[in-house]
């Protein structure tokens, strides 16, 4: 197994490196050293952040043997240690999922060693494009020791942490990611702009939790949009509202 920092400098192109060379899911999944993700990130040292939320469109990405392509809410300290504390939740298509649809996961890390995704259920509706969910992970109120992530407002997961690993989130991202060269970005474009063809992956309402309540994405504030490496990838924002696309320029 690599070490989860090997791909530190490619998995998000900014100050905040990334957590993970590796990942496992269920079985291990190490692929390539590289690893590829596009999305928005905000933050960086503020310490207020309790939650990251947004509502992500359901779509079937295409997947290598070994590969994964994943949609998620993130959480983060990227000051914590050698190792990076994170808690995430989205969906997940890939091998060793148990099939070939979307599945629910949650990731929770802040020890040295690896945490990994643990896969959920099934999406139920993952093979219908442009039905969304909302998936959210949170500190709680009164016990920051206690994380949740939910999929549309219910509980998917309880997550627990005691000292001296416990952590304090500073930052939230929304991303999409993939693993492998040879797995697409959720979403497709392949069509020109504007073309009912393409069916490009929304990422709409991300928000952050602070001082006792959620707030909308300020396109004013401190966000940044990290585009991807890949050629593949295309990404375009709303500078209204701070809903986003992704999709991959291959067809599906």
């Amino acid at each position: 197994m690599g070490d989860r920092r090997s791909a530190a400098g490619q998995r998000l192109s900014g100050w905040f490196v990334a957590f993970a060379g590796c990942l496992i899911l269920l079985l291990s999944v190490c692929g390539e050293a590289q690893a590829w993700s596009d999305g928005m990130q905000s933050g960086g040292g503020n310490y207020g952040y309790r939650g990251a939320r947004v509502n992500i469109d359901n779509y079937l990405p295409h997947y290598t043997a070994g590969g994964y392509v994943f949609a998620w809410a993130m959480l983060a300290d990227p000051n914590y240690g050698a190792y990076n504390a994170l808690a995430q939740t989205g969906w997940v298509r890939g091998s060793g999922t148990g099939g070939t649809g979307l599945y629910y996961f949650y990731e929770y890390e802040a020890t040295i060693g690896i945490a990994g995704i643990q896969v959920q259920g099934a999406v139920p509706d993952g093979s219908s494009w442009e039905v969304s969910h909302l998936y959210t992970v949170q500190f709680d109120d009164l016990d920051t020791n206690i994380i949740r992530f939910r999929v549309d407002g219910a509980v998917l997961h309880t997550a627990y942490q005691y000292p001296p690993t416990a952590w304090t989130p500073s930052q939230g991202l929304w991303y999409g990611e993939h693993y492998n060269s040879g797995d697409y970005y959720p979403g497709d474009s392949p069509y020109p702009a504007g073309d009912s063809r393409n069916h490009r992956v929304r990422y709409w309402n991300p928000a952050e939790y602070s001082t006792g309540s959620w707030h909308l994405l300020d396109p004013h504030g401190r966000m940044h949009v990290f585009p991807s490496g890949d050629p593949n990838a295309g990404q375009s924002n709303s500078t209204a509202n701070m809903d986003f696309h992704t999709w991959d320029t291959r067809a599906q």
